[in-house]
């Protein structure tokens, strides 16, 4: 087509799967004005990925979908380019701290998630249970990469050397630079509820905090 897309969707996977999930859940008015790039072949290092792809986007506003995640809000295209249109970048699972001695995704709170709406399919005997709390958009520091979007994204890259954390590291170059980091109420469903910890994530673990030790805003949780 000639005409320019409003939005581009960068995939983390070239999964036929996910990709046919995607691609099925846009209504035709979305397709008409979205453009999808997804890896011509598996990569391990999603950041890396991301940010060959970021060349080939013909919009301003971008979309990044980690594999496996699939957007279920009705449109939720539209909700995200208006969103830019106020916002630098817009997520869908955001929280006001970083936890000091456990990956981000071990030890969330639900109470402590602004903003984020989250299906977890395997609960309640397969019926998808919902978390809701504060009104759209709400501001956050954290986002998680399940779904992330910007504006102009020429002006940003992702961190290569955070496989694991890429995500919430742009957010908070994001919230420093502008304090314009937002969680929008966009329904996610994913079968990835949680992220085991091995010697790799340990190590990204260790590499982001040494990255952020001096600025970053974080608590300490303890056990219950």
């Amino acid at each position: 087509k000639d005409l320019k897309p409003e939005l581009s969707i960068i995939l983390a996977s070239q999964n036929k799967v996910f990709l046919s999930n995607i691609v099925t859940q846009l209504s035709k008015k979305e397709r008409d004005i979205t453009e999808i790039i997804y890896p011509l072949e598996e990569m391990e290092n999603i950041p890396q990925a991301y940010n060959t792809m970021l060349g080939q986007v013909n919009s301003t506003n971008v979309v990044f979908i980690r594999g496996g995640w699939v957007p279920v809000t009705a449109i939720w295209v539209d909700l995200i380019i208006e969103a830019l249109q106020k916002y630098n970048m817009v997520g869908v699972i955001g929280t006001s701290w970083i936890s000091t001695h456990a990956p981000l995704w071990n030890v969330v709170r639900q109470d402590k998630i602004f903003g984020s709406v989250m299906v977890m399919p395997e609960a309640k005997n397969g019926k998808p249970l919902l978390y809701k709390y504060e009104l759209a958009p709400a501001r956050v520091v954290c986002l998680d990469g399940g779904l992330m979007a910007m504006r102009n994204p020429e002006h940003f890259c992702f961190d290569e050397t955070l496989k694991y954390f890429y995500d919430i590291d742009l957010s908070m170059r994001m919230h420093l630079e502008t304090g314009k980091v937002m969680a929008l109420p966009i329904l996610m469903q994913c079968n990835e509820l949680t992220i085991p910890l091995d010697s790799k994530l340990n190590a990204a673990l260790i590499m982001f905090r040494n990255k952020w030790e001096s600025k970053c805003p974080c608590v300490k949780l303890e056990e219950d």
